[in-house]
């Protein structure tokens, strides 16, 4: 989620930037949603693009984490019979499966 905050009210407000589908910036800066709901915003068409460049990075840099702790949860929830002979049988040993 980005923050925003709304034009003359300086209510904060979240979006998420999946939901964006553009952002105008004549007069003001108008975030319009793929529902069609629109915020007239403070922040410049510019700032809103690197809030949205800056979350997606968090997202990426989260990846191979979630990656790791996933594949060491199916790991645990394999029988022991079903593994092959050359897979570790601690998750911190050996690396990449």
């Amino acid at each position: 989620m980005i923050q925003l905050t709304r034009l003359r009210h300086d209510d904060v407000f979240y979006v998420n930037p999946d939901l964006i589908e553009r952002v105008d910036t004549h007069v003001d800066t108008v975030v319009r949603l793929t529902c069609g709901t629109e915020y007239v915003v403070e922040e410049s068409g510019e700032t809103i693009l690197q809030r949205i460049a800056e979350f997606r990075a968090k997202v990426l840099a989260l990846v191979p984490v979630a990656h790791a702790e996933f594949r060491d949860l199916l790991f645990e929830l394999q029988d022991p019979e079903d593994r092959r002979p050359d897979e570790p049988t601690d998750s911190l040993e050996g690396g990449a499966r």
